[in-house]
């Protein structure tokens, strides 16, 4: 009877075993591949990274000057450069940059951010910031910020603000050195506001534009102003409603 307990015991022993052996506490990496344990590990802990470090997902504090995670990133990381290829949940702050797929949290760079697929937070950036999707939250950018989808939010950059899809909330530029930073902003549709030197969105405006030269493609518009507030409401797409503006009632 005994012996069949610890039978029993060792293989309870040995499959929890290998259920957390992909799992580390600590990582230490020199220039991957020379690190303990391997790339292939998850890290539930801390990770140092003295020149090149890379894991799957990593849950906790990671610091270093090149530190790859290739899966999902949930915490902080200090470095350089701090790359997560899927979702970042927390923060990054990078001497350089900092790049995710998703970003839930706050980026700030150096020189700059991206979030490949979109951003649901803020990002700080020297010169700037990047989002291939939809931004729900804030872009500062010393010179430039350029968002792909949807913006749900602010835009704050010396020089140019481009947004390829609809603004919902407001774009600022305040322009720096004229003409070399002139101050642009420029999106489709505009729900909100734009305060810069150009506004040159390519859709309508349901909402105030203050600048030198203001495009005011919505033929409601009073040239003179660009400043007409249509009582209609946007329909809002159903992604970051906590992000969205009530435009007008």
């Amino acid at each position: 009877m005994k012996q069949s307990v610890v039978v029993v015991a060792a293989v309870c022993m040995l499959a929890a075993s290998a259920a957390v052996a992909d799992t580390t506490p600590v990582m230490v990496s020199v220039w991957n591949p020379a690190q303990l344990p391997s790339c292939k590990y998850d890290v539930m802990g801390f990770r140092c990274s003295l020149l090149y470090g890379r894991c799957y997902d990593l849950t906790g504090l990671d610091v270093g000057l090149f530190q790859i995670a290739t899966g999902d990133f949930s915490g902080i990381g200090v470095g350089g450069v701090n790359f997560s290829k899927s979702l970042l949940y927390g923060l990054q702050v990078g001497g350089l940059g900092n790049m995710s797929g998703v970003v839930h949290g706050i980026q700030i760079g150096g020189l700059g951010n991206g979030g490949i697929s979109g951003v649901r937070g803020m990002q700080i950036g020297g010169i700037g910031n990047g989002a291939s999707n939809d931004v729900c939250g804030v872009q500062i950018g010393g010179l430039l910020n350029w968002n792909q989808g949807d913006l749900y939010g602010l835009q704050i950059a010396s020089g140019f603000n481009v947004t390829k899809g609809d603004v919902y909330g407001c774009q600022i530029a305040v322009g720096a050195c004229p003409p070399f930073v002139p101050g642009v902003n420029y999106s489709d549709s505009v729900y909100g506001a734009q305060i810069g030197c150009y506004n040159i969105p390519d859709g309508d405006v349901y909402g105030l534009q203050i600048g030198g030269i203001n495009k005011c493609a919505n033929p409601l518009k009073k040239p003179a102003a660009c400043a007409v507030f249509k009582s209609e409401s946007p329909i809002l797409p159903a992604t970051c409603s906590a992000s969205r503006l009530a435009l007008g009632t």
